[in-house]
């Protein structure tokens, strides 16, 4: 199943693109109000 792209958000997907990148283990946390879309499948 393909994801949708993220919109917009392009610090955050800077962000998520190099702890991606990184040779060492990376952990973020995603934090928000309720309902705004954290979630995906």
């Amino acid at each position: 199943m393909k994801q949708p792209p993220l919109i917009g958000r392009t610090e955050e997907k800077k962000i998520l693109e190099n702890a991606m990148q990184s040779p060492k283990a990376e952990m973020i946390s995603v934090i928000g109000r309720r309902r705004v879309g954290k979630t995906f499948w």
